[in-house]
């Protein structure tokens, strides 16, 4: 049976599993049976030779977490394929959303946030709705 292919996301979390095993005395042949990754990827870690590099996923929710609700307009230039990275984010299970305006606006018909952000959403439609900066 063919082991499917882990994806950027659980080499990353794992990453930083194996950096705590490694601080607490294991062995790099340990660390890889306990994680399930192979010999070679747990030796590299180890020595310092790489680092898992993060997924677009978390780079997008990293993003709209620092930058707060942004629209369309101005999330496209930094992610160009912004309406894939939303369905992945929530497909792995964090919650990223979308607000639609009523109403066609050039740029900013689309909002996208994280919860805990709805406040600020509010703010900054309104703001980019009366002509201001958000």
């Amino acid at each position: 049976m063919q082991r499917l292919r882990r994806t950027k996301d659980f080499y990353s979390q794992v990453y930083r599993e194996a950096v705590r095993l490694f601080e607490m005395g294991k062995s790099i042949r340990e660390v890889a049976e306990e994680l399930g990754i192979s010999y070679s990827c747990a030796y590299a870690w180890y020595r310092g030779k790489r680092k898992p590099r993060r997924s677009r996923v978390e780079e997008f929710i990293s993003y709209l977490k620092n930058k707060g609700p942004l629209p369309i307009g101005e999330l496209k230039r930094v992610f160009p394929k912004h309406s894939e990275l939303f369905y992945l984010a929530n497909q792995r299970g964090f919650s990223v959303k979308r607000a639609k305006l009523p109403r066609k606006v050039r740029g900013a018909y689309l909002w996208y946030y994280l919860p805990g952000q709805e406040e600020k959403l509010k703010e900054r439609v309104e703001a980019y709705l009366k002509g201001g900066a958000h």
